[in-house]
């Protein structure tokens, strides 16, 4: 339900913080929009919401996620990104 919560929030103008926990790397790897890959990936998706939101992702490693994090980077989102180990995990 992470990506569905993403997508969903892109539209919404008052979230202002994503918590989302073992977000797919890539909708290759989800059951849901599939058909959106082609057009958008899910780490250009958490790049779009780092406009107007902070985003937590709560995963294992780091992998894939090089692109919202270079985006926000580049833009001086100053700690709008956040990859944090899940609390099972620990």
């Amino acid at each position: 339900m992470a990506g569905v919560t993403l997508y969903a929030g892109l539209f919404e103008p008052n979230i202002t913080r994503f918590d989302l926990y073992d977000l797919p790397k890539s909708h290759k790897q989800s059951s849901f929009l599939k058909n959106a890959q082609p057009i958008l990936d899910l780490p250009q998706t958490v790049a779009l919401a780092l406009e107007n939101s902070q985003v937590i992702l709560y995963q294992a490693d780091e992998e894939c996620w090089d692109y919202p994090a270079s985006a926000s980077k580049i833009l001086k989102w100053d700690n709008k990104l956040q990859i944090r180990t899940p609390p099972s995990s620990q």
